[in-house]
C-alpha cells in the first residue's frame, strides 16, 4: 500500500460520539461567502457538520441530516479559518456523518496535499482497494463537507475536471484557486468585453426587425388563407360527386397546417411587443417550473435547481418568464438521449460597463443570472450563432417549426437582458440569461 505525501493534518475528522453530536438536536446553519464562491455551513456544538456551495438545498440536507436543522443569518465562524485550513495553515475539526469506509475515504482525501490531485484509481490502490475504485469513487460522491474535505483534488483518470456533488464550476473554481490563479469574476461571469456586449444588443436590434416582418408576412397569408378555408367549406356542401371529397379533404388538411404554423408566427411576433410587464419574485416562479419538471421530466433525468441565497427581483411578463425558462428546459431534456443531469442555478451579479447600439443600451447595475445546463449532446460550434435565428432547427420538421429559441431570446431582449452560451460538443450546454434587477 503506497500512503500519500503527508501534508499538516490540522484537519482532522473526529467520531460523533466524541464530538457529542445528535441528530436529536438541531443542526444550525448559516450561509457563507468567500472570494467569487457562497454556500452554507453547518455546525453543532461548535463543530462543522456540513458544509455545501451555492444555494440551499434542503432537499438535499434532509438526506443527509435526519434530525432538525435551523437557520442563522451570521456565521460564527471566520469564512478566513475555512480557507487557512484548506491550505493547512490552520487547526479546525470536522464530524461529517458516515459509514466507516466513507469516514476512511474521507480521512485520506484530507491528507492530499493542496494544490495536488488524485484519482480514483490513485485512491483506492492508496488505500490497499485497488479494485474498489468505484466504491471510493461513491464515497467521494457522497461527501457532506465541500472544501475542507477536498474531494475536488479528486480527478478522472481522464485529467478533466469531472463530476462534482456542488457543481463542476465550484470544482473548477477550487483547483484554480488551489494553483494560484482564483478567478476573481462570478461562477457564471457576464461576458466580458465591449465588443461581446455590442454584438449582443445588435443581434437583438435584428431579431426584432425580423419578428415584425414574420408577423406582418403572417397576417397577409392569414388574409390569404380565409376565403380558401370558406370556400372548400361552401364546396363540401353543395359537390354532388362524393368520389371528390378527398381532394377537398386534402385542401381543407393543408389549409388547417398552414394556419397551425402562421398561429405560431403570429404568438412569436406578439411576444417581441412585450405583455403586462411588472416587478417580480424570481424564487415563486423558478418554484412553480421545478415543480413541472420533476413531475413531468422522465425520471432517468436528475434535476438540480440551485437558488440564490438572497431573494431576486425582475423586470417581465412572468408568463413570457415561465414561456422562456421551460422552453430550454425541454431543450436540456430532448439534448440528453439517455441518463443525465439537468441544472439550473441562479445567481447575482454585476456589469460594469456601458454598451450602446442604436437605440439598445445596457446600463451597469446588477443583473439577475439564470443558468441552465444539460449533459446532453452539446451543440456545435458551427450552428452556435444561428440556433437563435428564427425558423433555425435542428429537429425534424413536423417535431419544430425553429421559432422556439427565438421567442426565448425576444422575450429576453424585450426585457433589457441578454443570453449568452456555452456548448461542448459531447459534454453539453449552459445558456446564461442575464436579466436587469430593478432598483429599489
Amino acid at each position: 500500500m503506497t500512503s500519500p505525501p503527508e501534508n499538516s493534518k490540522r484537519v482532522r475528522l473526529i467520531d460523533p460520539r466524541e464530538a457529542g453530536i445528535s441528530i436529536r438536536e438541531p443542526l444550525n446553519i448559516y450561509p457563507f461567502e468567500y472570494e467569487s464562491a457562497s454556500g452554507w455551513i453547518g455546525l453543532q456544538k461548535e463543530t462543522i457538520v456540513w458544509i455545501s456551495f451555492g444555494s440551499l438545498d434542503r432537499e438535499a440536507l434532509k438526506k443527509y441530516w435526519s434530525g432538525p436543522f435551523k437557520e442563522g443569518k451570521r456565521c460564527p465562524v471566520k469564512v478566513e479559518l475555512l480557507a487557512e485550513a484548506a491550505k493547512g495553515d490552520a487547526s479546525l475539526k470536522l464530524c461529517p456523518i458516515g459509514t466507516p469506509f466513507q469516514r476512511k475515504v474521507w480521512q485520506h482525501l484530507i491528507c492530499i496535499p493542496f494544490s495536488t490531485t488524485r484519482t480514483y484509481g490513485e485512491i483506492a490502490s492508496e488505500l490497499g482497494s485497488a479494485n474498489h475504485a468505484r466504491a471510493v469513487g461513491t464515497a467521494v460522491g457522497a461527501n457532506p463537507i465541500a472544501w475542507l474535505i477536498p474531494c475536488h483534488r479528486v480527478l478522472p483518470a481522464s485529467g478533466k475536471t469531472g463530476a462534482y456533488r456542488w457543481g463542476s464550476n465550484y470544482k473548477k473554481m477550487l483547483l484554480e484557486w488551489e494553483n494560484g490563479s482564483p478567478k476573481k469574476e462570478s461562477i457564471n461571469p457576464i461576458p466580458e468585453g465591449k465588443q461581446k456586449l455590442e454584438a449582443m444588443l445588435l443581434k437583438a436590434q435584428r431579431f426584432e426587425d425580423i419578428a415584425k416582418l414574420a408577423g406582418d408576412i403572417a397576417h397577409d397569408l392569414n388574409n390569404l388563407l380565409a376565403p380558401i378555408g370558406m370556400s372548400t367549406q361552401l364546396l363540401k356542401r353543395k359537390m354532388q360527386d362524393e368520389s371528390l371529397n378527398r381532394y377537398v379533404d386534402i385542401i381543407e388538411t393543408s389549409t388547417g397546417r398552414a394556419r397551425s404554423v402562421i398561429q405560431e408566427i403570429l404568438t412569436f411576433s406578439r411576444e417581441t411587443e412585450g405583455g403586462e410587464v411588472e416587478i417580480i419574485a424570481v424564487h415563486p416562479l423558478l418554484k412553480e417550473i421545478e415543480k413541472i419538471v420533476r413531475e413531468t421530466f422522465p425520471d432517468r433525468l436528475e434535476a438540480d435547481f440551485q437558488y440564490s441565497p438572497t431573494s431576486t427581483k425582475i423586470r417581465i411578463d412572468p408568463t413570457q418568464f415561465h414561456r422562456a425558462i421551460l422552453n430550454i428546459l425541454v431543450n436540456a431534456r430532448d439534448a440528453i438521449k439517455g441518463k443525465g443531469r439537468i441544472t439550473l442555478q441562479e445567481s447575482v451579479h454585476d456589469l460594469k460597463m456601458k454598451v450602446s447600439v442604436g437605440d439598445r443600451q445596457l446600463v451597469p447595475g446588477r443583473f439577475v443570472c439564470i443558468s441552465i445546463s444539460d449533459t446532453g449532446c452539446g451543440i456545435p460550434e458551427d450552428i452556435r450563432e444561428q440556433i437563435f435565428d428564427p425558423f433555425f432547427t435542428t429537429k425534424p420538421k413536423e417535431e419544430g417549426t425553429g421559432l422556439g429559441l427565438a421567442s426565448v431570446y425576444g422575450i429576453i431582449a424585450r426585457a433589457g437582458g441578454f443570453i449568452d452560451l456555452e456548448s461542448t460538443p459531447g459534454e453539453g450546454s449552459t445558456f446564461h440569461i442575464y436579466l436587469p434587477q430593478p432598483k429599489s
